[in-house]
């Protein structure tokens, strides 16, 4: 016999809709098997009469065996047991997975994401694509996996294998240091990507394994600005990267624009205390009244490198 819940009338009605109207609805939900009066609930007194309980099948998920019987112990098999359609769809993927993970050494070096994705499924965008979710539908850490995001681009000129380069987050700033990179300070300069900026790091970082470097960081003069470069530096502790203080008081000396509304208040201070006390204040009462200079506002930024 299958399971039911018990539902009244009233909240079976919807008040918004004239009651004949939701008199047949109810009466065809009836027909249809979807709804069973309980007769002894008597009429609710209104014309015509509707009963004043209804009895409502609930569905029962199936459990399905073939997960448990197919994913070893040291994976759950508890969300595909309960989501046989899912499961049928990443079957191959599980297995594949789980058969890397028995099989992996216990050292592995890390790699970008689809590199590791070719090496476990065959096909260098499954883990971009779904990586996350069978990660969190087999309860796995992904750091069991041992790779990280690769930047989608990196654009990078580097002329020797030591010295300082500069990350810059937008592309108009890279593509004018680049093209004059011979008058400045710099061994290379180095596109950020905004708030990708942290993998493109890591993906310099994996292919110049043996460089030595220091960073220099610029970026856009306002909260977000500061965050991605707060961000930046918490994910890279294992590298100095300081920000570039001759820029950004190039910024700060030039007409400021005001702040996109969208933009969150600065919380944090790592960024502001590596500023001179001049330049720190000038910043701070630049975003006090909703303030910004973007990087673009330096036309010649290699003079200042």
């Amino acid at each position: 016999m299958g399971k039911y819940k018990y539902v009244e009338v009233k909240d079976l009605i919807n008040p918004k809709e004239p009651y004949k109207d939701e008199y047949i609805r109810i009466q065809q939900l009836v027909e249809s098997g979807d709804l069973a009066p309980v007769k002894n609930s008597k009429f609710n007194g209104r014309v015509p009469p509707l009963y004043n309980r209804y009895r409502k099948p609930v569905t029962v998920k199936k459990m399905i065996s073939e997960p448990n019987q197919m994913i070893g112990p040291n994976l759950s098999s508890s969300y595909y047991m309960k989501h046989p359609k899912q499961w049928n769809e990443d079957k191959d993927d599980v297995l594949k997975l789980q058969d890397w993970l028995n099989n992996r050494p216990q050292q592995l070096e890390p790699y970008p994401e689809y590199i590791r994705s070719a090496e476990i499924f065959g096909n260098e965008k499954t883990l971009s694509r779904k990586g996350e979710a069978l990660c969190t539908r087999l309860k796995i850490d992904p750091e069991s996996l041992v790779c990280y995001p690769a930047a989608s681009e990196i654009k990078e000129f580097v002329v020797k294998d030591k010295g300082t380069i500069l990350i810059t987050e937008n592309l108009a700033p890279y593509d004018q240091i680049r093209n004059h990179l011979a008058e400045t300070n710099l061994v290379g300069v180095l596109y950020g990507q905004g708030w990708n900026v942290a993998n493109v790091l890591t993906t310099f970082l994996h292919n110049h394994p043996d460089a030595n470097y220091t960073y220099l960081y610029w970026g856009d003069l306002d909260p977000e600005g500061i965050r991605i470069y707060e961000a930046l530096v918490q994910k890279h502790s294992e590298v100095e990267i300081n920000p570039c203080t001759l820029l950004y008081q190039k910024q700060a000396s030039e007409p400021a624009s005001p702040i996109e509304t969208n933009q969150k208040p600065l919380v944090s201070e790592l960024f502001l205390n590596q500023m001179p006390d001049l330049l720190r204040l000038t910043i701070q009462n630049g975003f006090d009244n909703r303030n910004r200079w973007a990087q673009e506002i330096i036309k010649n930024p290699e003079n200042l490198l």
